[in-house]
């Protein structure tokens, strides 16, 4: 998965103008994705903390659960990483 994090993926205005309805619809879909992983790959760490956050905030989980959640979280962050090098 690696990425070229500076290769534009935004069509220029022109491109952007002449899409028809139904393929600004598809490439809503396909951009929205390909942002959020650019956007995790410029910051990794950020996101995972974020993550890491939120589980430890939900107080209705009991200490084990949590536990367990904040390892399959680095574990997949190590993965996210490995891959996008």
């Amino acid at each position: 998965m690696k990425q070229n994090l500076s290769e534009p993926i935004l069509p220029s205005i022109t491109e952007f103008e002449a899409m028809a309805l139904e393929t600004f619809e598809e490439w809503t879909h396909r951009v929205e994705r390909k942002i959020r992983e650019r956007e995790e790959l410029r910051n990794p760490l950020f996101h995972l903390k974020k993550r890491i956050a939120n589980i430890l905030k939900d107080s209705k989980l009991k200490e084990e659960i949590r536990e367990i959640r904040v390892l399959h979280e680095i574990e997949n962050h190590k993965r996210f990483t490995a891959h996008s090098r």
